[in-house]
């Protein structure tokens, strides 16, 4: 049984070192697609994916 909750997948994803923030952004898509019920396109999951964009790539943003 496939499990689809959101968090378990979404929250553990990191932004790489070396990965630009598009890379990121569209990895974190692809799992999200891939490990649960959410359409990253569909505007009502955007707060949902910006916190989770700005949240897990807050590191990478700070340095530049």
């Amino acid at each position: 049984m496939e499990c689809k909750s959101p968090r378990i997948y979404l929250n553990y994803l990191r932004q790489g070192d070396k990965e630009t923030p598009s890379a990121f952004s569209e990895r974190l898509c692809e799992v999200a697609r891939k490990w649960t019920d959410l359409d990253p396109e569909d505007d009502s999951n955007s707060k949902l994916f910006n916190r989770l964009f700005i949240g897990q790539a807050a590191a990478d943003i700070r340095k530049r």
